[in-house]
């Protein structure tokens, strides 16, 4: 911590922002290997690697990020079924994705 305050001091920001991330990736590589890949995925998930605040799936999974997919899956939804529990022809119901309920902001 201290040597990391002290070479922000001296170091240019682009510099220093560099050699941190280059500093953690060393550690995640580190942390991660030799491990199967269900350990991998649950040490993400229990310590919020990715640091969303919405998700600890990563900041791919934000609503900010996921939004315009969400409305296309809607149309999709609209065109090829009737929420009575009938489908088109051209649908494939791969679920029941009526039950699939999104939020609305």
């Amino acid at each position: 911590m201290i040597i990391s305050k002290l070479l922000k001091l001296i170091l240019p920001k682009l510099i220093f922002d560099k050699l941190k991330l280059l500093y953690t990736n060393i550690l995640t590589r580190i942390k991660f290997s030799k491990k199967d890949i269900n350990t991998i995925f649950e040490i993400i998930y229990k310590e919020n690697h990715w640091q969303s605040k919405e998700t600890k799936s990563g900041i791919g999974s934000e609503l900010k990020n996921t939004e315009s997919l969400i409305k296309k899956f809607q149309n999709l939804l609209e065109k090829y079924h009737d929420f009575n529990g009938n489908y088109s022809d051209k649908s494939l119901c791969l679920w029941e994705i009526k039950k699939i309920k999104f939020s609305q902001k």
